[in-house]
């Protein structure tokens, strides 16, 4: 059975064998999230591809194949995609760590719209917030992100990184406010945002198998 993340609880519902929470904490009101981000990492949207162009020094990708196979065509596949996630988001969260799940929805106008995600978790819909839009010109003009407060255990992501690892469900982040850790999961590997350069280096050496060739790291 997947195993649901907790979140930052202030009123629980069940969910499985696990725990969802029917409101965020102050800690993750919409406002104040939109403030940590930029000030955090003002020269990026929290939109994958574009942090990894503008934070290019704290930057590593692990592919989550071997030969950075792009897509899982059985089981097993599927379950060496799950642990290589599984293992990078244990090297960046400890068990109980709070984390932010962030996912994102697309629309022509600026209204909000819930993403894909969303649509089809309930739970991980009433425990989630919206939190700002920016405009893009990549894709539809109007990018929504959403907010999650939740608690790391190992696992608890699974339904979330086999719906990416299947290019059903894009441009998500697992957001590690306290230790400024972004994990970018995408179809095919995971991009690792670290500001800390000693912990991007551990990183590089402990993965290092599967880390990409390639001069440029891709």
């Amino acid at each position: 059975m997947l195993r649901p993340c907790r979140t930052m609880l202030t009123r629980e519902i069940a969910v499985g064998a696990g725990l969802l929470s029917a409101a965020m904490t102050n800690a993750m009101r919409q406002n104040e999230f939109q403030n940590y981000w930029v000030n955090e990492y003002p020269a990026s949207p929290p939109i994958g591809f574009i942090l990894r162009e503008k934070y290019k020094d704290d930057w590593l990708r692990v592919h989550s194949l071997p030969g950075g196979k792009r897509y899982p065509e059985n089981d097993d596949e599927m379950r060496e995609v799950l642990l290589r996630h599984n293992s990078v988001l244990d090297a960046l969260l400890r068990k109980g760590d709070d984390f932010v799940l962030l996912t994102t929805g697309y629309s022509d106008e600026p209204t909000p719209v819930l993403p894909h995600l969303l649509h089809t978790d309930s739970a991980l819909k009433n425990a989630s917030r919206f939190a700002f839009t920016v405009s893009s010109d990549i894709g539809l003009p109007y990018w929504h992100f959403f907010v999650t407060a939740l608690n790391w255990q190992r696992g608890c992501l699974d339904a979330v990184l086999a719906q990416v690892a299947t290019d059903t469900v894009a441009d998500i982040l697992v957001i590690e406010q306290e230790q400024k850790c972004v994990y970018h999961p995408y179809d095919g590997g995971g991009d690792i945002i670290v500001r800390n350069d000693e912990a991007r280096t551990a990183l590089k050496q402990m993965f290092s198998a599967w880390l990409s060739p390639r001069a440029d790291g891709l």
